[in-house]
């Protein structure tokens, strides 16, 4: 009788430690191996995937970082350009390179077992890749340093290298600390910074551009007239913010903006002439990489622009 009751207890035991194990389980599955892309879109992570095509840059930036390149089967177009890219070299082995806006068919024709996507991207392609069984995450915004690290958290996950993901993080962490302490240890008296595209001056106080700035020790002139997201500086506002130094772009959508042109009609523009940035000869191109990446080289951004600013580390 008393083993009878022993084996009873003992079996108890094992079943109480059994099915906590599975709640555990449970629980894993249903918080760890779910994540949520930008269109609240909950994917559920089972195997690593390992036909990848990604239809951004700083995805790219990401995922090449992540997973060997056979488990990739096309990267996005931009990522040769070094204007854009700072993955170049190794982007340039792929045969396969999609622009975002590539026919839905093509994809589907490449069989990928997960597709990222920019949420800057038409989101009517978002739903007929879905349609087409296609597994795609769509990829947040990158607005500010801190929703970069979640960005390469969150791709890191979905593709299976967590591990990886945490390392690229501890190393621009890593980076971004020595930055803070070389720009602090210096010093210097900040400089006012505006940046333009072909459309006008920009860099709201939540976009990327300003968080960069921030980071460079620069003072980011549009948020300091208050500029709002999707809005651009008019030409007084611009001679009210007096930069010291003027960034204009290399990169843009249309073929026919020419940047060499936009930067001489910029300095003989009659209004700008007696800017700071243009009497004493500190308007550069930029190249977009340094100015608005969403990967983990942000921090060359954050360096670059730094040393524009204090160092004479001049373009062109």
């Amino acid at each position: 009788m008393k083993n009878i009751f022993k084996f009873i207890i003992y079996s108890s035991a094992v079943l109480t430690i059994c099915f906590g194990s599975f709640m555990k389980a449970q629980a894993f599955e249903s918080s760890a191996n779910i994540v949520v892309d930008a269109t609240g879109y909950e994917h559920k992570i089972k195997d690593k995937p390992d036909r990848i095509i990604s239809l951004n840059t700083s995805c790219d930036e990401i995922l090449l970082n992540l997973v060997d390149d056979s488990r990739i089967v096309a990267i996005c177009t931009n990522s040769t350009d070094p204007n854009m890219s700072f993955v170049v070299e190794r982007a340039s082995k792929f045969l396969t390179r999609l622009p975002l806006r590539t026919n839905c068919e093509i994809i589907l024709g490449l069989q990928p077992d997960l597709v990222l996507f920019p949420a800057g991207g038409p989101r009517e392609m978002v739903d007929s890749l879905r349609d087409l069984g296609v597994n795609v995450f769509v990829v947040r915004a990158s607005n500010n340093i801190q929703s970069i690290k979640e960005k390469i958290k969150e791709i890191s996950i979905v593709v299976g290298e967590e591990q990886k993901g945490k390392i690229i993080l501890q190393e621009m962490n890593q980076r971004l600390y020595e930055a803070k302490q070389f720009i602090d240890n210096n010093k210097l008296s900040p400089k006012v910074v505006l940046g333009f595209t072909f459309a006008g001056a920009y860099g709201n106080v939540n976009g990327l551009f300003h968080d960069i700035c921030v980071h460079a020790g620069v003072i980011n002139g549009a948020a300091e007239m208050g500029l709002k997201m999707g809005e651009r500086l008019s030409a007084e506002q611009v001679i009210k913010v007096n930069p010291d130094i003027v960034l204009l772009p290399t990169w843009s959508h249309h073929k026919n903006n020419n940047p060499h042109k936009f930067k001489d009609d910029f300095i003989n523009n009659e209004p700008y002439k007696n800017l700071k940035a243009v009497r004493t000869n500190n308007v550069y191109l930029l190249d977009e990489k340094y100015r608005g990446c969403g990967s983990h080289y942000v921090v060359d951004g954050i360096i670059k622009l730094h040393k524009i600013a204090y160092f004479n580390d001049k373009l062109e």
